[in-house]
């Protein structure tokens, strides 16, 4: 396994829960960018080292993204990153878009003037962040926005769904993937402009069409950020081969 991590990633002073939280967290990311390509090994004690932990909650991190389909066991006791495809990124979104689609129009009734505000001062920073080329705090002010949205759904069970479909977002390198941050400030538009109409219609197709043509994105990304690595691996192999 690459250990493609920042010095900042290091867990430090984490609990031994949250450690295993962060460990799978991290490579469920890795995974989902393309940055660990399917079938790479995964070895306890490199992640391990890595992230100066023990082997424990390395081995329960890996454990539960096996669980959730991202890896898979290997011979003994390792493990391997699960061959995800292009396809499987846009299925997934797919389901996700309905769930956000449904939560937007069923906010529509709820929302208050004091929202709108809210949303249309979070949908500035958006735009000053894009404008500054500050990507990084780009996730985290789109899910502020997109969190009250929610709340004013009042549909607890349609909220908690979006926590599963959010591990699939590579939220700490979300301005990498190619067209978000365009894609970030159109969704926003469309929704504050819906939800100031009261257009139920409108606000569910601006939350589906936003989330769909955002898992296209990430799919393409995926796939050729995964073309790209083998590519090299192979280039790799071959000049060794030669040597």
């Amino acid at each position: 396994m690459p250990l493609i991590f920042n010095d900042d990633d290091k867990l430090g002073s984490l609990a031994y829960g949250s450690r295993t939280n962060f460990v799978a967290a991290e490579i469920r990311e890795l995974v989902v960018a393309g940055i660990l390509i399917p079938r790479e090994p995964l070895r306890i004690d490199e992640v391990a080292e890595f992230f100066k932990v023990s082997a424990t909650p390395v081995r329960e991190a890996l454990h539960l993204l096996h669980a959730e389909g991202l890896v898979d066991r290997s011979a003994g006791s390792g493990f391997r990153v699960h061959p995800m495809t292009g396809q499987d990124i846009e299925d997934i979104f797919l389901a996700h878009s309905f769930v956000a689609g449904e939560l937007a129009a069923r906010a529509v009734p709820n929302i208050t003037a004091e929202d709108l505000k809210e949303l249309r001062a979070t949908h500035h920073d958006t735009l000053a962040l894009i404008e500054r080329d500050q990507l990084y705090r780009l996730n985290e002010v789109n899910m502020t926005f997109h969190r009250r949205i929610n709340r004013a759904a009042n549909s607890p069970r349609l909220k908690w769904l979006t926590t599963f479909y959010l591990k699939y977002m590579p939220q700490r390198r979300y301005a990498l993937i190619g067209q978000w941050p365009e894609i970030t400030k159109n969704g926003q538009m469309n929704l504050i402009a819906a939800l100031e109409h009261s257009d139920v219609a409108a606000a569910r197709d601006a939350a589906a069409n936003n989330v769909n043509i955002a898992g296209q994105a990430l799919a393409t990304h995926f796939s050729e950020t995964i073309r790209d690595s083998q590519q090299q691996v192979a280039g790799e192999s071959k000049g060794g081969a030669e040597g």
